[in-house]
């Protein structure tokens, strides 16, 4: 197994590869934050600790190619020191995924232009993106103002749209982070049966391109595809620490969407899950979603119903499975299966198909590796389990 750790200065220099390294560590998480530490000799020059310097952490596996683990932003750095006397440098920071919360959504128009929809989830992902990104233009009333903040389009790009995900995506976002806009719109297009991710991929030396998947950000390994499967199992010892859990105790089947209007004249639109509601005489589980951004008349009928039906999803009963992968001589992290791959998982008689959806790599003082793949599985289920 080999490691290589590249620094380069925040617009893709590089600087030194790491050799005074005494133990590092990374996480990443889709659709969300990842983080890296990494602890060096207190001798490491000072000039290269600079704010935004880019890191990079490569991993090549015996008689395999190299694959880039993850990319970071410095962010912090600061030395200690033990009761021997022994100083050590730490250094740290986020992945790319972070700068989404480095920017808030503007809005000083007179009307809402943050408000967006209906549209598909991954091109409205997109278009918040490149709006708080790469355009160098803010509306204030009628007027565009210049503004320095837009991102060199030789460093931040956006791939094309895909049109993917839930058709119907609305979104109200103005003065927040961009992030968690992000995260809820891939949210409410999983609950419509779609799930979203999206991500700055590395495509150079200090070149990031936002990305989206619809589905699947990998590879499909699982049982009944035509690549050879990925399982993992207590009985093939490539699983670890495994749960699953069946829960009912959030579930809604019944959802009243209330738009404009007080008393009788407001407007409602119910939604309903016929089915589920019937489970047992006493399943009947009721929730309201509050639509009055809808306008009012006969077209936002739609929009009040979109409402009511995503609050009834989202409160879908649900089997959640949790479990981690561990690296073995015949299911090789980075070579069998890596980061965003869909694998099979066999645990008390339930063959279940997930995503792995968040691994940590360390490396320890002495030089031993430590690999942490988490594969979460959340899906809605409609009845009662086989």
């Amino acid at each position: 197994m080999r490691h290589r750790l590249v620094l380069r200065t925040h617009d893709g220099e590089e600087l030194t590869t790491l050799s005074n390294v005494v133990k590092w560590d990374l996480v990443r998480v889709a659709n969300d934050i990842g983080w890296w530490t990494v602890t060096l000799t207190a001798d490491f020059p000072r000039e290269f600790l600079r704010i935004d310097n880019i890191i990079e952490f490569w991993r090549q596996p015996s008689g395999a190619s190299e694959t880039l683990l993850m990319v970071g932003f410095l962010r912090y750095f600061e030395w200690k020191t033990d009761e021997t006397g022994k100083t050590q440098l730490m250094i740290g920071g986020p992945d790319p995924i972070e700068l989404l919360n480095r920017r808030i959504i503007q809005n000083f128009a007179e009307t809402d232009p943050t408000t967006k929809g209906p549209d598909y989830a991954d091109d409205m992902i997109k278009e918040f993106v490149d709006e708080q990104f790469l355009t160098t233009a803010v509306r204030l009333g009628d007027i565009y103002y210049s503004r320095s903040s837009g991102l060199p389009a030789s460093h931040f790009s956006i791939a094309p749209d895909t049109s993917q995900g839930f058709d119907g995506t609305s979104k109200q976002a103005s003065w927040r982070f961009v992030l968690p806009i992000l995260q809820e719109i891939a949210e409410a297009s999983w609950n419509q049966g779609t799930r979203i991710y999206f991500d700055l991929e590395y495509v150079g030396p200090a070149q990031l391109m936002f990305t989206t998947w619809a589905d699947l950000r990998g590879i499909d390994r699982t049982i009944g595809t035509e690549i050879a499967p990925i399982v993992f199992s207590q009985e093939s010892g490539n699983l670890s620490k495994p749960s699953l859990r069946f829960d009912y105790t959030e579930e809604v089947n019944f959802c009243y969407g209330g738009g404009q209007g007080q008393g009788v004249d407001r407007e409602v639109d119910p939604e309903n899950d016929e089915p589920r509601s019937q489970l047992s005489i006493w399943n009947r589980r009721e929730a309201f979603a509050d639509a009055r951004e809808c306008p009012a008349g006969e077209v936002p009928t739609y929009c009040i119903a979109g409402k009511a039906y995503d609050r009834m999803q989202s409160g879908r009963p649900s089997v959640l499975f949790e479990g981690d992968l561990v690296d073995t001589p015949t299911t090789r992290f980075g070579v069998d299966w890596f980061y965003g791959d869909k694998v099979t998982v066999q645990y008390r008689g339930y063959e279940l198909d997930g995503r792995v959806d968040q691994f940590s790599v360390s490396m320890g003082e002495d030089g031993t590796e430590q690999i942490i793949a988490r594969v979460s599985i959340l899906e809605a289920i409609e009845g009662h389990p086989d």
